[in-house]
């Protein structure tokens, strides 16, 4: 689910006219998540298949959905939605930060070590910063199939995260 609102908030920022008729395919790996990742990004929607879920965004209903295909079952994004969302997961964390030490390390045993740093950063006072996405050519080509495309590489807070990406024209 996480991977999902990270996809949709990208893919809302990198649909614009200029990127219409274009494919981005990458691998991502993260501590719960590994697999190919696709996006098919039109001017008024975006779609994004990745391991498990496939995400779609419609501009012009400003809603986004996502589809878990093996559970058969799906979930509606609103601008309202995310909010509760946002606000859900404000109150967990004020939960969080009011347990009994005891208690918060049982809770945060199961998190990931990047979840635990991240927490911490949050109850020292830290406020999260919006991370910035940018794609940029690396040089090269590769194919897939039948398709030629363009290296791209994905970069995160100006930081490399997907190198072996690859943009492609939808009318190719």
């Amino acid at each position: 689910m996480r991977l999902s609102v990270f996809a949709v908030v990208l893919s809302i920022a990198a649909a614009s006219p200029t990127l219409a008729g274009t494919v981005i395919t990458s691998e991502i790996s993260t501590p719960n998540v590994a697999g190919k990742l696709v996006e098919y990004i039109e001017a008024d929607r975006v779609r994004i298949e990745s391991p498990g879920e496939v995400t779609i965004f419609r501009a012009d209903q400003n809603i986004a959905y996502m589809l878990v295909p093996a559970d058969k079952k799906f979930m509606r994004m609103t601008p309202e939605t995310m909010k509760l969302l946002a606000a859900a997961g404000d109150a967990a964390f004020e939960r969080l930060k009011s347990m009994p030490p005891e208690q918060r390390a049982q809770v945060e045993k199961v998190m990931t070590p990047e979840q635990r740093a991240q927490v911490e950063k949050m109850l020292a006072g830290e406020i999260p910063q919006v991370a910035k996405f940018e794609f940029r050519k690396s040089g090269g080509t590769a194919s897939f199939g039948k398709w030629t495309c363009e290296r791209v590489e994905m970069l995160i807070n100006s930081q490399p995260q997907a190198s072996a990406s690859c943009a492609s024209p939808t009318s190719a």
